[in-house]
C-alpha cells in the first residue's frame, strides 16, 4: 500500500483539525484526556458524555491521537522521500532545522510581545523563551514550554536527527528500538512518561511505524 502526496496532505490536514477541535473542546467542556496520566474521574466523565454527545466526547477525550497520526505520516513521508538517497549530509539537518526556525519565529515573536505586555505577575524567563525558540526546551525543561505548538516543533527536529542516524538500520534493530519504546511507556512513572511524551521517544512507535 502506498500513500500519494495529496493523500498525505489530506491525512495530515485531518489530523490537524482533530487536534484543534480536541483542544478547543477542552475549553468549552469538562471532558479531558488521559494522555499522560490516568485519571479515573476523567474516564468517568468521558463515559457519561459518550451516551449523550458521542462525537464530542470522542474528539475531546481521544482527539490528541491526531498527533500520533501526524507523526506516523511524517515518518512515512521521510522514508518515502529519502529511501533512495545514498546518504544525507549535515546540510540536510541544517536545512530542516532552519525551516522549523523560520516557521516558529513569527509566531514566537508575537507571543513574546504579548506576554511581555500582559504578564502581570512574576518575571518572564527570557532564557526559557530563547531555548524554546531554538527548539531545545523540550529536552531541558518541558514544563516551561508555553502554550501552543512549540513543543511539537521541538519534537520535529528530534525526529529529523533520529531519521538521519537510523534510516539505514536493519529491520531487526528498528524492531528492537520499537520494543524498548513500548517497554518504557508501559513501565515508566507518570513524570517520566510526561517527559517522554514531550520528546520524540514518546512518539517513536508511530514514527517508526510510518
Amino acid at each position: 500500500m502506498t500513500i500519494s502526496k495529496d493523500e498525505s496532505y489530506a491525512i495530515k490536514g485531518f489530523a490537524i483539525v482533530l487536534i484543534v477541535m480536541h483542544n478547543l473542546l477542552h475549553y468549552i467542556t469538562d471532558i479531558h484526556e488521559n494522555e499522560f496520566t490516568f485519571d479515573f474521574a476523567r474516564w468517568r466523565v468521558f463515559l457519561e458524555r459518550l451516551t449523550v454527545t458521542p462525537l464530542t466526547a470522542i474528539i475531546a477525550y481521544m482527539g490528541w491521537m491526531g498527533v500520533s497520526l501526524f507523526v506516523f505520516m511524517s515518518g512515512y513521508g521521510l522514508e518515502t522521500k529519502y529511501a533512495g538517497a545514498s546518504r544525507l549530509g549535515f546540510s540536510w539537518l541544517k536545512g530542516h532545522y532552519t525551516k522549523l526556525l523560520l516557521l516558529l519565529f513569527p509566531a514566537m515573536f508575537v507571543f513574546t510581545l504579548y506576554v511581555s505586555f500582559t504578564y502581570s505577575y512574576g518575571i518572564i524567563d527570557y532564557i526559557y523563551l530563547c531555548l524554546q525558540q531554538m527548539l531545545l526546551l523540550n529536552v531541558l525543561n518541558y514544563n516551561a514550554i508555553q502554550p501552543g505548538v512549540y513543543w511539537y516543533l521541538g519534537i520535529a527536529i528530534q525526529f529529523y536527527v533520529l531519521f538521519f542516524f537510523i534510516r539505514k538500520l536493519r529491520v531487526r534493530w528498528l524492531m528492537l528500538i520499537l520494543f524498548l519504546c513500548y517497554a518504557l511507556t508501559a513501565f515508566s512513572p507518570d513524570e517520566v512518561m510526561r517527559y517522554m511524551r514531550h520528546n520524540c521517544i514518546g512518539w517513536m512507535p508511530e514514527f517508526l511505524g510510518g
